[in-house]
C-alpha cells in the first residue's frame, strides 16, 4: 500500500511540474503587436527592422531550443519553465516581426521576411 501511495504522490507532483518544461522555439507564438509603431517607417527602415528582429529571433530560438532539450533530459525537477525571459522575449520579437510584415504589405514594400522561424 505504501508503494501505491508513493506512486500516486509522484504522479500528482509530476502533473504540477511537467507543464513548466521549456517549449521548443517553433512552438512559441508571437505576441499581438500593433502595427502603429511601424506605419511611418520607410521600406528601407522596415527591411532593416526585419533583419534586426530576424537576427534576434535566431539567437533566442537557439537559446530556447537548448533550454527545451535540457529540460527534456534533465527531468521536470530541474526544468527551466515556460516563464523564462527568453520565452517572453522570443514571443515579443516574433510578434514584432509579424507587425513589420503587415506594415510592409500595407506600404507595398518589397520586404523580405524570415517568418519561417
Amino acid at each position: 500500500m505504501l508503494n501505491l501511495k508513493s506512486s500516486l504522490l509522484i504522479a500528482a507532483a509530476a502533473t504540477f511540474v511537467l507543464p513548466g518544461c521549456a517549449q521548443k522555439a517553433s512552438m512559441i507564438v508571437g505576441e499581438k503587436v500593433s502595427t502603429y509603431r511601424y506605419e511611418e517607417y520607410t521600406c528601407t527602415q522596415l527591411q532593416k527592422e526585419t533583419e534586426r528582429l530576424s537576427t534576434n529571433i535566431g539567437i533566442l530560438s537557439a537559446q530556447q531550443d537548448q533550454m527545451a532539450t535540457h529540460d527534456q533530459w534533465a527531468g521536470p525537477l530541474l526544468a527551466h519553465g515556460n516563464g523564462s525571459g527568453v520565452t517572453r522575449k522570443l514571443a515579443q520579437y516574433k510578434g514584432e516581426l509579424e507587425a513589420v510584415e503587415i506594415a510592409g504589405i500595407r506600404k507595398d514594400c518589397p520586404v523580405k521576411l524570415s517568418l519561417g522561424y
